[in-house]
């Protein structure tokens, strides 16, 4: 137990940069939340179910327009199609080393 004590010491100073970007998008969240008059509950459902952080900057806007499963499946897609740019590499690097 010692050496994951001393490992996580060790560790956590490098963690601080990002931990301090986790803080300020999720004020920045909670923030927009509540000029829209949704609550916490809101705030912490949202982060339980929708896993893409700009998704759910997006469905603040979306909730005040009404509940639309279609267009809430195209807007996801649209929103999270930028990540295919950056997948595309580690594809074709996989064909080559998979077959």
């Amino acid at each position: 137990m010692g050496e994951k004590i001393k490992a996580l010491r060790a560790a956590f100073p490098h963690t601080l940069p990002i931990l301090t970007g986790y803080l300020a998008l999720g004020a920045a969240y909670g923030v927009l939340l509540s000029t829209k008059g949704y609550g916490v509950v809101w705030a912490l459902l949202t982060s339980t179910f929708i896993y893409a952080g700009s998704m759910q900057f997006v469905s603040v806007g979306m909730l005040g327009m009404g509940f639309h499963p279609l267009s809430a499946c195209l807007m996801t897609l649209m929103v999270n199609a930028r990540h295919f740019s950056t997948a595309l590499p580690c594809w074709t690097g996989w064909a080559v080393q998979g077959g």
